[in-house]
């Protein structure tokens, strides 16, 4: 899949922002329909303010009000890892091209770059 088109739609972000499932929609990329939607239960109650899909489409992270980064396995939709090392709600995350590095940054003031 080639995601350099990829657009969130308004829907997606309310759906991350208001809920605490993450559902991808059906989308159509580049004038390919793909009609599978793959669910992501968050494991916690707090919001998911930011989200990041990696370059090869087979990862995406969130960030959210409980100081956490979640690495989720986007085929699966299943949860691989939570980053912890925030002291405050985590509000944006963003992942390098070559997809070997993290970086999010937090209300407690610090950007930080997970190798």
């Amino acid at each position: 899949m080639n995601f350099k088109n990829f657009i969130l739609f308004p829907i997606l972000i309310q759906t991350l922002l208001f809920s605490k499932t993450i559902v991808l929609p059906p989308l159509n990329i580049e004038g390919e329909y793909f009609n599978n939607t793959q669910d992501f239960f968050i494991d916690n109650r707090s919001p998911v303010n930011d989200i990041a899909l990696s370059k090869n489409g087979h990862y995406i992270i969130s960030a959210s009000d409980d100081n956490l980064l979640r690495l989720w396995n986007a085929d699966k939709g299943t949860l691989v890892k939570r980053l912890k090392g925030h002291t405050d709600k985590v509000l944006s995350v963003a992942i390098s091209q070559n997809g070997k590095y993290i970086a999010s940054g937090s209300e407690d003031d610090t950007i930080k770059l997970w190798i």
